[in-house]
């Protein structure tokens, strides 16, 4: 059966309908978007900003600043969804406390990128195209494979060499310049320069969903919750996951990532700041306030983290962003 809905909440109608049967694909279109672009004849001049879910930015500024975005894989057993599209925040955290399997994730086909790519070079004569790092997935070597073969189109990729709220820094920095009149070559170029100085701090309140993801060895995991050690997760100059060092407690953890975050945005003013939260709203509003404590008159945004990367932090996690100025 094929269905086709008009509605402002897709996820809800993907969700009723995985109670009856299969859902083998799904597609999500805005029509308004598709309006003002048929009519927009400027297409040389426009230029337009894409990245992937794993890219944490409010839905507003998303919007706002026109953000497309091509969503990453969240498996729940056999279940497969679109992050932040067929599954939503709210839900995957509601799911992970009483689903048995465990959420895993995966990178878009090179297919998503490409038929995003195509529907946009109908209207814009660039696309300037921002993704998670390519140390720690395959998505940005995915877009650079879809970005082959598009005709009339110029597409610049950049790896932004990090991931969550630290990408969508570097992402809002280009866009906000598109806004303002760049072109795809400056865009292209504030981003990457973006992604040099963005630095993300990341405590969790247990070693467990590390292991379980693997992105921690079992060996270790036993030691660290042996000593009650827990790690201050970080994204290296190389795109790499790395330690910012260890903590005893989860107290102590965030603690040491304010520490290694304030250090990272040095003084003077103009910084901007990102704080995420694995369902854990209150903490990160704490946090929010101690950045703001420091740095009055600094831009914060909060938000809860994506689901594609939840699964490795799992709930309780906070992490915390700087793009200096």
């Amino acid at each position: 059966m094929r269905v086709h809905v008009h509605t402002n909440e897709p996820e809800i109608v993907f969700s009723q309908l995985a109670e009856l049967a299969t859902v083998a694909q799904t597609k999500v279109e805005d029509m308004r978007k598709q309006h003002e672009q048929r009519f927009d004849q400027n297409r040389s001049g426009r230029v337009a900003v894409v990245t992937d879910s794993a890219c944490d930015l409010p839905d507003a500024i998303l919007e706002e600043l026109d953000i497309h975005f091509v969503p990453l894989r969240v498996h729940f057993g056999l279940e497969n969804s679109l992050d932040r599209v067929t599954i939503k925040t709210s839900e995957f955290y509601a799911r992970f406390a009483v689903e048995k399997e465990y959420p895993k994730t995966s990178q878009p086909p090179s297919a998503d990128f490409r038929q995003l790519y195509e529907s946009l070079a109908e209207h814009h004569g660039s696309i300037v195209s921002i993704h998670l790092s390519g140390a720690l997935s395959g998505t940005f070597q995915a877009a650079v494979k879809a970005a082959k073969g598009i005709p009339d189109t110029e597409i610049l990729e950049v790896d932004s060499k990090s991931a969550s709220v630290a990408e969508g820094l570097v992402v809002r920095a280009a866009a906000e310049a598109v806004r303002a009149g760049a072109d795809a070559a400056e865009a292209a170029r504030i981003a990457r320069e973006a992604a040099d100085r963005v630095r993300i701090y990341v405590a969790v309140p247990t070693i467990e969903h590390l292991v379980r993801g693997g992105r921690v060895s079992a060996g270790k995991g036993k030691l660290a919750r042996a000593l009650n050690l827990l790690p201050v997760l970080t994204i290296g100059p190389d795109g790499k996951a790395a330690s910012a060092g260890m903590a005893f407690g989860y107290r102590a953890a965030v603690r040491k990532m304010m520490k290694r975050l304030f250090a990272a945005a040095g003084d003077g003013v103009g910084q901007r700041f990102g704080v995420v939260h694995g369902d854990a709203l209150e903490q990160a509003e704490a946090v929010a306030r101690e950045i703001r404590g420091r740095f009055p008159s600094s831009d914060v945004i909060i938000l809860e983290c994506s689901p594609v990367l939840g699964a490795h932090g799992g709930p309780g996690a906070l992490g915390v962003a700087v793009l200096p100025s």
